[in-house]
């Protein structure tokens, strides 16, 4: 497997013998097939579907669905958090559902398939450590940060609608950060769990991908010469 990058000419993608390679049109390998890149994936799709055994493409196929699956999971803690903290019970229930656990479980697994999963299976990035870095900094954002902050404040919103809680007026930032501090307070511990959680899941759903990346590029030269 290989990826070549030069300075001049149009990227193209390519299938020798040894693999998916990158690589600059005049750069391409002898005796290799040029394909577009909708069409690589289309193919590791049909191959990922057929693979005997099924649990070596388990981390391509689901690994981002997963990181989804946690983060809403992350969500519903945080969302019933503040729900009780603000007093708001069955009160605006999807003022606060859809910000705080629906929007950032659907983000974290798209951003994960689109930034991670893809240039890791097409090999648009050489530097595993990096691909894993930058899935722990999207998960960490999008699967921990975004539902925490858009938690606290959907939740203060509906709270300042229904009149359950005693919520400052937002032109008073300080009061706001006053009461979030207190309310909040128990929230440290249990977050800092969740974030060492997450950070192991992601770094085994990036492992199973990764490897799951190189079973198929190392398949495809079988599959493009059967055709």
């Amino acid at each position: 497997m290989g990826n070549a990058e030069g300075s001049m000419g149009e990227a193209s993608y390519s299938i020798p013998r040894e693999g998916i390679v990158k690589a600059p049109v005049n750069d391409i390998p002898k005796g290799a097939i040029r394909v577009p890149e909708e069409e690589v994936f289309k193919i590791q799709d049909r191959i990922m579907r057929k693979w005997k055994p099924a649990f070596e493409m388990h981390g391509l196929r689901y690994g981002s669905g997963y990181l989804g699956g946690m983060t809403a999971i992350t969500g519903f803690y945080i969302h019933n958090y503040w729900r009780f903290a603000l007093k708001l019970r069955q009160k605006n229930v999807m003022l606060t559902f859809l910000p705080t656990i629906v929007i950032p479980s659907v983000l974290a697994t798209i951003c994960n398939q689109n930034f991670v999963q893809k240039p890791m299976q097409l090999q648009q990035v050489n530097c595993y450590l990096c691909l894993e870095m930058r899935a722990t900094t999207l998960q960490g954002f999008l699967g921990l940060f975004q539902p925490l902050v858009l938690g606290a404040i959907a939740s203060t919103y509906a709270a300042k609608v229904a009149r359950t809680y005693a919520v400052p007026p937002l032109g008073q930032p300080a009061d706001l950060m006053h009461m979030y501090r207190e309310l909040g307070g128990k929230l440290r511990t249990p977050l800092l769990v969740i974030l060492l959680l997450q950070t192991a899941v992601v770094a085994k759903v990036t492992y199973e991908q990764e490897k799951g990346s190189m079973r198929l590029n190392n398949r495809l030269s079988t599959v493009m010469s059967s055709n």
